[in-house]
């Protein structure tokens, strides 16, 4: 048993009201946060997975001697994601990241039965019980990258590689059109899917069939510089599409755009930490500072 005089009590109060204030974490003496992250695909030096290891990076940094963070990459079963962030779960791991719409559905099952971590879904679409989820206005930057291409088009057709018919992969395509047609009205885009976010062969036929319709301008869903690399080869331009490839596109790629999901991941850590986590959806783009 403690005994704590009247003063002392006063005092403490005082001091955890000002570590609220001051956003600092409201745990157990010397507790560190654990924050758990499973990557369905390999962590590369760019494209989608790279980014979303810049965000947790970027937390670490901000939180250094206040949270932990536990990385598992390459999962490509959904099963094992859903089984590994159970096991997260378990071992202490009291915020955990999805990275990729297609862990959405499995998190918002699983989230539900894990009440004592709180869930973040990248690209999810709506929040529910214990589950957060934010995502970007993808369609403002292929927007302006379409009025780049629309701009540099001499056969007035461009090309876009499709990953899946998912919700962000449409109104992406749809938002990089409209933005070529809003400086050239007689622009048409094609549109090739892949079926794969990460499929090098199926990447490089579907610039070459792209090609082959008259495409001189390629877009997409890339997660590698793939069909940069393959549009290069054809002697036609490429736009880098949620991840700058000019480091390997050396002559092709014409504009680029990025995501930054850092501010998601050190809003959601710090809410935890301050006792303030509550499931919101996030879905902010240009102007509104970061996501």
């Amino acid at each position: 048993m403690f005994n704590i005089s009247r003063r002392n009590f006063i005092k403490g109060a005082a001091a955890t009201a000002m570590l609220g204030s001051t956003g600092l974490p409201v745990l157990a003496a010397g507790e560190k946060l654990k924050v758990g992250v499973i990557h369905m695909g390999a962590i590369s030096d760019t494209g989608w997975e790279y980014f979303q290891a810049q965000a947790w990076r970027a937390l670490q940094a901000q939180y250094p001697d206040q949270v932990e963070v536990t990385v598992l990459e390459n999962i490509a079963q959904i099963q094992d994601c859903e089984r590994l962030f159970r096991q997260l779960s378990t071992q202490g791991h009291k915020l955990l990241f999805g990275t990729t719409f297609s862990q959405y559905a499995s998190l918002k099952k699983l989230a539900p039965t894990l009440p004592n971590s709180h869930f973040e879904s990248c690209a999810g679409i709506d929040s529910s019980d214990n589950l957060g989820v934010f995502e970007g206005k993808h369609h403002e930057g292929t927007y302006l990258t379409g009025i780049a291409a629309g701009r540099m088009t001499k056969s007035n057709v461009l090309g876009w590689v499709g990953a899946f018919p998912v919700p962000q992969v449409i109104y992406s395509l749809n938002a990089f059109l409209l933005g070529a047609r809003s400086v050239n009205p007689e622009v048409v885009l094609k549109v090739v899917w892949a079926n794969a976010w990460v499929d090098p062969a199926k990447e490089k036929d579907a610039v070459a069939a792209l090609v082959s319709q008259g495409a001189d301008v390629i877009s997409g869903s890339p997660n590698t510089p793939v069909q940069g690399l393959a549009a290069e080869e054809k002697g036609i331009w490429s736009i880098g599409s949620t991840g700058d490839f000019s480091a390997y596109v050396k002559k092709g790629q014409l504009v680029s755009f990025e995501l930054d999901w850092s501010a998601a991941h050190i809003e959601a850590a710090k809410a935890v930490l301050e006792g303030t986590w509550a499931p919101t959806n996030r879905w902010r783009g240009l102007g509104e500072g970061a996501l």
